[in-house]
């Protein structure tokens, strides 16, 4: 009976460091891609902001030939 219960303890035990390995593991791959994912919108916001620039820019200068009609 007593050799039952070490076994199972054994297990336990080897059950919460393989818990603890997995969930190191999961929290690992979440980091890498919240990295891939934070560098994607770096660029989609690096666009946006030359495409909001060349639009303003556009802007004035349509505004300024208009006024000098």
């Amino acid at each position: 009976m007593d050799e039952l219960k070490d076994l199972i303890q054994t297990l336990v035990g080897v059950a919460k460091i393989g818990g603890i390995l997995f969930a190191a593991g999961m929290a690992w791959q979440l980091l890498k891609t919240l990295r891939e994912n934070l560098v994607e919108l770096k660029a989609s916001h690096t666009t946006l902001t030359e495409l909001v620039a060349s639009r303003e820019t556009r802007i004035t200068v349509l505004e300024t030939k208009k006024g000098r009609k």
